[in-house]
């Protein structure tokens, strides 16, 4: 618990990079984003602008995945004599945390709310169950799907919360993320459903 002052223990071991599920099956293909079929997949949105600011989706891919596993040795371990001295537990915390946010790369990051990350803009997506207040939003989907190329028509996003499943942008974009979470919206599950057809995709 030492090494990791001011969080949950457990789940900070395990998702920080370098973590115990850095190497774990199901997350050897983290990725940022992904194109399958005729749809890309990314956490909050993409825009032509990062696509052309960080190389591409591949380019991204790839050095999150870096990032995600390069771990951090903390100055003051849990073996280390410090029980009595909470001042350099927290700091030991603070010290992971400054590493982390160091290294990450800039599109894993916030950003200014104009130029937001792919994982933290919702200019698709806000306001929930509405068209996105953005005016220049559809344009937008529509350059980033172009940029990404390889027949890409849609961008399936999450991060901003709706009532249930919807589209966007003249169905560029669907928003899933409907707060299944008790800690969000507490709704019931939904699925999004595509089925890929050769020349066009239903979906449901």
């Amino acid at each position: 618990r030492l090494d990791y002052a001011g969080n949950q223990p457990a789940r900070w071991r395990a998702m920080e990079p370098g973590g115990a599920l850095s190497s774990f099956d199901f997350l050897t293909n983290f990725v940022l984003g992904a194109q399958v079929g005729r749809s890309v997949f990314v956490h909050g949105g993409l825009t032509a602008e990062h696509l052309r600011s960080y190389g591409g989706l591949a380019a991204m891919n790839a050095e999150a995945r870096r990032w995600f596993d390069t771990g951090y040795t903390p100055p003051i371990k849990a073996t280390d004599k410090v029980k009595g001295n909470p001042e350099d537990v927290v700091k030991c915390a603070q010290n992971r945390a400054r590493s982390h946010n160091a290294n990450m790369p800039e599109f894993l990051g916030g950003g200014p709310k104009d130029k937001a990350s792919p994982v933290w803009m919702r200019d698709y997506s806000s306001p929930a169950d509405l068209p996105p207040s953005n005016a220049t939003a559809s344009s937008m989907a529509a350059s980033a799907l172009s940029a990404v190329g390889n027949g890409a028509v849609r961008m399936v996003v999450g991060h901003t919360p709706q009532r249930r499943i919807n589209s966007a942008c003249g169905g560029r974009v669907w928003r899933i993320d409907v707060g299944m979470s008790k800690g969000v919206m507490n709704n019931m599950p939904e699925v999004l459903e595509i089925v890929h057809g050769e020349e066009e995709d239903e979906v449901y």
